[in-house]
């Protein structure tokens, strides 16, 4: 799978991934975009009126202030819990133009699978796509998603965040 994970759930087979466990399903992301995994870190409020899924920054030692979003808020599947709990730290790879790492908030801690041809891998069809989404998943029956993470940065980078970056 290219570093954008847009494309077809058929191009993940042979790679490792996190399922990334969200308040509804979860989300599945290739190893290469997680740059770390953080539990209870004291979360920065957002410094301005911020759109309900921004739920303010994560300080790193070498990146500063990092955005943190939710994808359930995004996607108006629910409101996410206040608090820190796990969060995802992630990269774009080789996008410029975007910003480098945001962070997202998960409902427990993530684990390792291993996609391969015996993975139960299946594209679902919906009803409407999420523009924050490249595909809707079941793996071995549980339901979840591909989050589309250019749309994401994208997204990102509409709000002003004067302190964040």
């Amino acid at each position: 799978m290219k570093a954008s994970t847009r494309g077809s759930v058929d191009q993940v087979a042979g790679l490792r991934c996190l399922v990334m466990p969200l308040t509804k399903g979860f989300a599945l992301l290739p190893n290469d975009v997680v740059q770390a995994l953080i539990y209870n870190e004291q979360l920065d409020p957002p410094d301005f009126d911020a759109p309900g899924w921004l739920l303010g920054s994560v300080h790193r030692e070498a990146l500063g202030r990092v955005p943190l979003i939710s994808l359930e808020a995004l996607c108006g599947w629910t409101t996410p819990p206040a608090g820190g709990g796990h969060i995802a730290l992630l990269r774009h790879l080789g996008h410029s133009d975007l910003p480098p790492y945001f962070a997202m908030r998960l409902a427990g801690a993530p684990w390792v699978v291993e996609l391969n041809a015996t993975s139960r891998l299946h594209a679902i069809q919906p009803d409407s796509k999420l523009f924050c989404v490249v595909s809707e998943i079941s793996l071995d029956g549980q339901l979840g998603v591909i989050p589309d993470l250019d749309a994401l940065g994208e997204v990102l980078s509409t709000v002003e965040q004067p302190h964040t970056r």
